[in-house]
């Protein structure tokens, strides 16, 4: 029985699935109110004067205050004062990271499992 188009298959999977693990939170400068309306792209960490941190999606930075919804299955509307914000983190895709991740992957499927059947 040929397995190879099996591990073919399961290597594409893998792969698949690799490709969007990488990411990293990049800091964005908290702006001093009035601020001009910004949306901010995925999802963003916020930590409050307090010390306390949260995970937002669909963030809206307006005039004083940022608004976004929980990112969990609550999905609960938040509002912040900017005033009351200390730093705030965008999650972004970490291309380099993403890239070695993947050429990794690739490097053993073919070397330690003959995956290509070369």
């Amino acid at each position: 029985m040929n397995r190879r188009p099996r591990r073919c298959a399961a290597a594409a999977f893998v792969l698949l699935l690799a490709s969007g693990a990488c990411t990293t939170w990049v800091r964005t400068q908290v702006p001093a109110p009035p601020a001009p309306p910004r949306t901010l792209r995925g999802a963003a960490r916020i930590t409050l004067v307090d010390r306390s941190t949260v995970t937002l999606v669909h963030v809206v930075i307006a005039t004083d205050s940022l608004f976004g919804v929980s990112n969990d299955e609550a999905a609960i509307h938040h509002a912040f004062p900017l005033t009351g914000i200390t730093r705030i983190e965008e999650q972004r895709k970490a291309g380099l990271l993403t890239l070695l991740l993947l050429g990794g992957i690739l490097t053993y499927l073919i070397v330690f499992t003959d995956v290509l059947g070369v």
